[in-house]
């Protein structure tokens, strides 16, 4: 739940888009150790619930700082991400892209 968590972080996702993304990017899957058909996925409200438990134990404040350096992706990468994800749902925004709370990756994002 924790990568899941970082995954909605650095690529700037709801919880029902990072759902949607666990079922549709096999990479992501991957990354969080997943399988289909043999995992169960996190649905929405599960995601949900995992980040108000992190939040309610002020568990998120300074994560980026916290998680290991080879976790960290380069704001280039997410971006790019981005890009894909919006092409493979025919142009329409993701993610917080779709709910309007998607910003611009500020510069500080970026690690050398």
């Amino acid at each position: 739940m924790l990568r899941i968590y970082c995954l909605q972080q650095w690529y700037n996702m709801s919880d029902p888009g990072a759902e949607e993304a666990l079922y549709d990017i096999q990479s992501m899957r991957a990354f969080c150790g997943l399988e289909l058909g043999c995992d169960a996925i996190p649905d929405e409200t599960t995601i949900l619930n995992f980040r108000h438990l992190l939040e309610r134990h002020e568990l998120t404040k300074g994560s980026s700082r916290a998680l290991p350096s080879i976790w960290q992706p380069r704001a280039i990468c997410c971006a790019a991400a981005r890009s894909w994800m919006r092409r493979a749902h025919g142009g329409r925004a993701v993610g917080r892209e779709r709910e309007g709370e998607a910003g611009p990756i500020s510069p500080s994002a970026i690690v050398p």
